[in-house]
């Protein structure tokens, strides 16, 4: 079994090591210039496909945060991650090209950073010791407050494991089905499974499309719920 070290060890050095996910968000950030500049007040198409996209986001988002000033402070936020991990899946539909969303560092540095974000913020918000205190529900004995609070920690420290895993699964899995129906034409070099072979592929690419989207959604959606947790831990 690899030790903690070494898995410590791979993290970093893929975080700082692998920069190649960062380039694709350089033409993105231009592309969401050029586009942004040419919105009017008569949308276009491209326009209204983007007011519709950020209105439904806008629509989730926003009943998690019980304050308009955290919304508006956070929503810009929420919406780049959307868009970051949307065209870090929609990158593995191109022909042998592969998601970096299907590489599990990429999708844990990601994680860790939500994670790292979400617990500043609540230890900023509420304090160092009120925000260890608030791990735990108010009002319960002392002594079942010492009993729960392991349990509390082991929980939150999960949360980025399972964020991660979450999109590193559901985007590696689409992606290896794809690969082991197209290795089938070598298997079977027949005419007839060829067509076959293709029709299913175009069916899962479809497929794969609103899994990405649905993945980006869930990511971004489940970034915000645990920074309106640390935000909000004593109104619970």
């Amino acid at each position: 079994m690899q030790s903690l070290f070494g898995i410590i060890d791979n993290f970093f050095q893929y975080v700082f090591g692998h920069p190649d996910s960062l380039i694709f968000f350089v033409p993105l950030l231009l592309i969401s210039f050029v586009v942004i500049n040419r919105f009017g007040i008569i949308p276009n198409k491209l326009q209204s496909f983007i007011e519709v996209i950020f209105e439904f986001l806008e629509s989730q988002f926003k009943p998690l945060f019980k304050e308009e000033a955290h919304y508006k402070q956070w929503m810009p936020f929420f919406l780049a991650i959307f868009a970051y991990i949307l065209i870090l899946n929609m990158i593995g539909l191109i022909p042998r090209l592969e998601a970096p969303t299907s590489d599990i560092w990429l999708t844990g540095s990601m994680a860790l950073m939500i994670f790292i974000i979400s617990t500043f913020i609540g230890i900023k918000h509420h304090g160092p010791i009120r925000y260890f205190i608030l791990l735990t529900p108010s009002g319960i004995p002392s002594a079942i407050r010492l009993i729960m609070f392991p349990i509390e920690l082991v929980s939150m420290l999960a949360k980025p494991f399972s964020l991660a895993v979450r999109l590193y699964a559901n985007m590696f899995a689409g992606h290896t089905i794809i690969k082991t129906i197209l290795s089938l034409t070598e298997t079977f070099p027949s005419k007839l499974i060829l067509p076959l072979d293709l029709s299913v592929v175009v069916v899962l690419l479809g497929f794969e499309v609103f899994v990405a989207l649905i993945q980006a959604f869930i990511f971004a959606y489940l970034s915000a719920i645990y920074i309106a947790d640390n935000l909000y831990m004593g109104d619970h």
